[in-house]
């Protein structure tokens, strides 16, 4: 499928938050200095109606993150859809985790022991979607908890791991995936999924995201 480089909101972005960078191509390069600060890029894949942003965060061992959100509606709507859930869901953890940007209210860093090895874990804030008339449902008690735990049983992770939780109700269809690494993770997933999420008529989801980095 065909891909739009997105430049101009991601360079805004970085301007706002006083993050300097060099242009490479399509990648931004943060402190024009790649072999310390990962480099990123936004591409936009568009549907008839809707579409996709890819966000690729690379680092210089070639390590390559990617996270991808849903925009709705049509042409430059979408975009500025898929591009708020991004600065909702995922890019505070990203600027945190690597660029410098002090932690403020968007991001909770903990230190986490797994495997003997101690991690910082740069925590994101939990991006929500709903589409109804309805007030947000009850989550299940516990749910982050339970997916903290779940991934602090974890073996084999690189000094570098990042984990997506996305659950999403489409009228009383549920849809549980967990990413490890931009790959699903089945355990945890199927962990998630016994959780009491609620289904109901309408759509809601929620998001989280999170860094781990070996100390």
């Amino acid at each position: 499928m065909h891909s739009i480089p997105i430049i101009e909101p991601i360079q805004q972005l970085f301007e706002q938050y006083n993050i300097p960078y060099a242009m490479e191509q399509d990648w931004l390069v943060p402190y024009q200095d790649f072999t310390q600060y990962p480099a990123i890029r936004a591409l936009w894949f568009p549907y008839t109606v809707n579409g996709c942003l890819q966000i690729e965060v690379l680092h210089h061992d070639s390590e390559l993150m990617i996270e991808c959100f849903a925009g709705i509606g049509e042409d430059n709507d979408a975009i500025t859809d898929a591009l708020q859930n991004f600065c909702l869901n995922s890019f505070h953890v990203f600027a945190v985790a690597f660029w410098d940007l002090p932690q403020g209210d968007q991001v909770t860093i903990e230190q986490w022991e797994i495997q003997g090895v101690t991690y910082q874990a740069y925590l994101g804030a939990m991006g929500t979607r709903l589409m109804s008339n309805d007030e947000f449902p009850t989550l299940p008690e516990n749910w982050f908890d339970s997916f903290s735990s779940e991934i602090q049983k974890e073996s084999n992770l690189d000094t570098l791991a990042w984990f997506r939780l996305f659950i999403g109700n489409n009228q009383g269809d549920l849809t549980v995936e967990v990413l490890r690494n931009n790959d699903v993770c089945e355990e945890i997933q199927k962990v998630m999924r016994e959780l009491d999420w609620i289904t109901l008529d309408g759509y809601y989801s929620i998001r989280h995201f999170m860094i781990l980095k070996a100390q």
